[in-house]
């Protein structure tokens, strides 16, 4: 199954590669996501952050969020398109600890984010998710 067979969320921060991570925890509080897409001015993606990654990378390490950037604490994984298979993205996302990627197209621009919800909904049918859910429980 490939991830244009499930919804795409529309509901997500963009911040700039160069906030600092004060005005990226800002804006996500302003608006409830803890999530942020990180791109460049011209719009690319770059990559994406959590509120986790802000304490874990920033404040428990006693760093100042004044001066980090989202760029210094993203998490990069590979591109995934509309015609990128969710089992693939399922492993992406378990290997980053991460709960959504963003899509984009071939020019790099964000159509929207896949969450680790997505995924496992559209793969709820097949035989992997099975047996990852039958680890679980």
């Amino acid at each position: 199954m490939k991830v244009e067979s499930v919804n795409i969320e529309d509901d997500y921060i963009v911040v700039d590669a160069k906030d600092s991570l004060v005005e990226v925890a800002k804006e996500m509080a302003k608006v409830g996501i803890p999530d942020a897409i990180v791109t460049k001015e011209d719009g690319s993606v770059l990559g994406a952050l959590d509120d986790y990654d802000i304490v874990s990378k920033c404040l428990a390490e006693e760093k100042d969020p004044k001066e980090m950037t989202a760029e210094d604490i993203m998490y990069v994984g590979p591109k995934v398109k509309l015609d990128t298979d969710l089992s693939e993205v399922n492993k992406t996302l378990q290997s980053l600890r991460a709960t959504i990627l963003p899509v984009v197209d071939d020019d790099n621009k964000l159509l929207g984010v896949i969450t680790i919800n997505d995924v496992w909904e559209g793969l709820a049918d097949e035989e992997e998710t099975k047996g990852f859910f039958a680890k679980l429980f």
